[in-house]
């Protein structure tokens, strides 16, 4: 994956001053990288590398995932299921009504849709019990969508019940298998633990490559020389277009499979960064098809957006190229400020690269803010209205 800084229309002594202005942060996550571990919050950064973490991901599916799965059903929200679905989708569920022979499938249950659970059930009913797979994710225990969509889906189905594994925070009180999730991780923190590994690795989905992805684009976030630390300088080009009035970041994607992907980001900037009365106010477009949707708003609406273009390097060389180079071209001949990701390929690898990327720019972001990219108040005050 490549950062093209193409068209961020930054002042470049302001862009380095940013920089130094990060390189205390950039020593404090280098100390946490090299003492691994989960003691502090930013400890999701090695994640990627922790080896008994993947092993007892392996060691469970090996038991639970037999050669004649073909449905796993993940209930949870958020950041219990945003991260999955978006590698799952950019790889093999947006296909998936026209590969209907493909299997193992991965279904999402995520907000309360009672007519969804139906047809789930009914879908599931004449199923053999060693054909499904149901996994239960929820850091705390207590989310209400998640507990009342497994209780809806298994108290129709109790065939299932041995069928379960449960990913949570919380200690195991019975005899389901339950896969950890470190207790600083926060949720749109943690695709890379067995939140995201787990089912990822019962559809067939290489996680190590997924991880490989990720490790490489840490030691790249971690360097102290701003020419190549891409990362910094990509957070640092959407806070200084912010603070030119550019407060809403659109990721245009170009690609539907990766919409998803898109969803899951808007998570990550929406929750980290947006305290305090401060934030920064995250979009995705999706290429072409918003080109006949938004693209006129972009062209002639207010210029508060900034963009971040992604796209595969693997280009067919005809219109689908010829469209992307269209739309810089008009992007920047009006003024529109955009840099690029470029993946090789849409792969496990290219995935976890991006998505490792933007968690670390979004710690970036939070600094140069100054508000603090853990926590998720205002959703925790919900939560408790509700329960």
């Amino acid at each position: 994956m490549r950062f093209l800084s193409t068209n961020p229309l930054v002042n470049n002594t302001q862009a380095l001053a940013a920089f130094d202005s990060l390189r205390p942060y950039i020593k404090k996550l280098q100390e946490i990288a090299q003492h691994g571990g989960y003691g502090v919050e930013e400890g999701f950064i090695n994640v990627p590398f922790d080896e008994t973490l993947l092993n007892t991901v392996v060691s469970l599916k090996e038991k639970m995932a037999g050669d004649g799965l073909k449905y796993i059903i993940l209930v949870g929200i958020g950041g219990s299921s945003l991260g999955a679905k978006a590698v799952y989708d950019a790889l093999f569920g947006h296909y998936d009504v026209l590969q209907p022979a493909r299997t193992p499938k991965l279904f999402f249950v995520e907000s309360i849709d009672f007519k969804l659970l139906r047809l789930l059930t009914d879908f599931l009913a004449d199923k053999d019990p060693r054909e499904v797979l149901v996994n239960i994710i929820s850091k705390s225990g207590e989310t209400i969508e998640t507990s009342t969509n497994a209780q809806h889906l298994l108290s129709r189905l109790p065939k299932l019940k041995d069928r379960i594994v449960i990913t949570t925070s919380q200690k195991s009180t019975g005899s389901i298998p339950t896969l950890e999730i470190p207790q600083k991780v926060g949720g749109r923190f943690s695709v890379f633990t067995a939140v995201g590994l787990f089912p990822l690795l019962c559809a067939n989905i290489n996680v190590v490559s997924l991880l490989e992805g990720a490790m490489e684009i840490r030691r790249l976030a971690l360097d102290e020389d701003p020419k190549r630390n891409t990362v910094a300088m990509s957070a640092i080009a959407t806070f200084l277009n912010s603070r030119n009035g550019k407060d809403i970041t659109n990721t245009f994607l170009f690609g539907p499979r990766l919409e998803s992907l898109g969803k899951w980001n808007i998570q990550l900037i929406a929750e980290t960064l947006g305290k305090e009365g401060k934030g920064i106010t995250p979009t995705v477009s999706i290429g072409s098809n918003d080109l006949h949707t938004t693209y006129q708003l972009y062209m002639g609406g207010p210029k508060d957006k900034f963009f971040t273009f992604v796209n595969t390097q693997k280009q067919d060389g005809g219109v689908a190229d010829a469209v992307y180079k269209a739309v810089k071209g008009s992007f920047a001949e009006n003024g529109l400020p955009f840099v690029e990701l470029l993946l090789d390929d849409i792969t496990e690898k290219e995935l976890g690269a991006f998505m490792q990327f933007k968690m670390m720019e979004v710690l970036y972001l939070a600094k140069l803010m100054g508000v603090s990219p853990f926590g998720q108040p205002e959703v925790e005050k919900y939560k408790k209205a509700v329960g």
